[in-house]
């Protein structure tokens, strides 16, 4: 994953005072200094699992390179599953970015 940092080069003035904590209901993910992000995604139960992988390994490499939270439905009778995406809006644009690059990779499997 492609990880981007700034840094302005000045140096942060002393805070005083007791430590400030987010609000339960605040707009900023546990893992990022960004806003949050919510997206979902339907993909068709014959795909799915490309993307969690065996033993979920795919699912678990998604979510280690792109930072996002990700949520998969149960199975039901539907035609899709519903992928739920979480995260800072470059997290869950990489998520999505990655759970595509999968189905399109076993879209070219087959014949």
């Amino acid at each position: 994953a492609v990880v981007s940092t700034q840094s302005t080069g000045r140096m942060m003035p002393p805070v005083s005072g007791p430590p400030r904590r987010a609000l339960p209901n605040s707009s900023y993910s546990k893992t990022s200094q960004g806003p949050a992000a919510n997206d979902t995604m339907a993909v068709q139960k014959e795909f799915i699992g490309c993307v969690i992988g065996k033993n979920g390994i795919k699912i678990r490499q998604i979510r280690d390179l792109s930072q996002a939270q990700i949520r998969i439905s149960s199975p039901s009778d539907e035609p899709n599953r519903t992928i739920s995406i979480t995260g800072t809006p470059d997290a869950v644009s990489t998520a999505k970015y990655l759970i595509n690059y999968q189905i399109n990779n076993e879209l070219k499997k087959s014949p």
